[in-house]
């Protein structure tokens, strides 16, 4: 019997398991599909986002993460967030104090997006030895986009650069062996690459929404910026030239990438937001964004299926 590793389930595994779940229902607009944040369903003649995500990976910040992984991954359907439903899973020996200072912090980062709390579940679960978080949010949807509406010729944006959050993440657990190895200044900035440049795309999201034409949108998770194109480029049924030299890099995730021998196209990769759109559209939202005082950068072309996807990196097509 084959034996899953951790992380994602493989792509081609998890396709064939979502074939399972198709159905003939006109209200069903976005179904579940690899590569794809959520669904949007019709209800009432309303159009609504749902959309699902756990925090199993670290229990620092754990709120924010909560929130913030969901938070993008409605954005990502075209939707703005309203309410949500979270379960709580606390180890054996959790005190009081911890559990509702995890509450106080779930209301008070949820208020910053106009979120509201309106269920869940929550109990003290034998057999793990950390939080374990998950959550559920519906939006209101402002636009239609997804996949279906990629075409060629189409213009990959990418706003901020990669790995942000997996450069928080191992700054916060990996901290006690990076201060043999790196000044407390760089560490620090790192641990804060969770609030800055930040893993919520709540704004550049709404920025994109509310001023452009654009087509699809996918936040990057695990498996990093490379599979978070693959992702949304299978879910277009579509192929892609990838600008590799204009995928922006932040010293701090270097540095931190060679000290571990991670590759930083693969690190966990929250905070940045990948946009498709018209091709005469990218470079008006690339200059609105930079106006914000945000980075963004056109890192790829929509192509035809057939055409695969490919790399272009120092000139040279791979």
């Amino acid at each position: 019997m084959k034996k899953l590793p951790i992380g994602k389930l493989p792509p081609d595994f998890l396709q064939e398991l979502l074939q399972r779940f198709r159905y003939s229902d006109k209200n069903i607009l976005i179904g579940a599909s690899y590569g794809v944040d959520g669904c949007v369903i019709r209800t009432g003649g309303v159009e609504v986002a749902l959309t699902t995500d756990p925090i199993t990976f670290t229990t620092q910040e754990l709120p924010y993460y909560l929130i913030g992984v969901n938070v993008n991954d409605i954005m990502c359907m075209g939707a703005l967030p309203e309410y949500m439903l979270a379960n709580l899973f606390f180890p054996p020996g959790t005190s009081e104090e911890y559990v509702r200072e995890t509450f106080d912090k779930i209301n008070e980062i949820a208020s910053r997006y106009n979120l509201k709390i309106v269920g869940g579940h929550t109990e003290i679960t034998y057999g793990i030895d950390r939080t374990i978080a998950s959550a559920f949010i519906i939006g209101r949807v402002i636009k239609n986009i997804g996949p279906a509406n990629v075409v060629p010729g189409d213009s990959i944006v990418l706003v901020k650069g990669i790995a942000i959050e997996g450069t928080s993440i191992l700054a916060r657990e990996k901290e006690d062996e990076l201060r043999k190895k790196l000044s407390p200044n760089i560490i620090e900035r790192a641990k804060k690459f969770l609030f800055d440049p930040g893993i919520i795309i709540f704004n550049e999201a709404n920025i994109a929404l509310e001023k452009f034409d654009i087509h699809n949108m996918h936040d990057p998770t695990e498996g990093g910026i490379f599979t978070a194109l693959y992702e949304t480029l299978f879910a277009s049924q579509k192929g892609g030239l990838i600008y590799i030299d204009n995928i922006p890099i932040y010293e701090e995730t270097r540095v931190l990438c060679e000290i571990f021998g991670v590759d930083p196209f693969g690190l966990l990769a929250s905070g940045s937001l990948i946009i498709i759109l018209p091709e005469d559209e990218a470079s008006k939202l690339v200059d609105e964004y930079r106006k914000n005082g945000i980075e963004a950068n056109i890192i790829g072309k929509v192509m035809e299926r057939e055409y695969g996807i490919k790399l272009l990196n120092k000139g040279k097509i791979e």
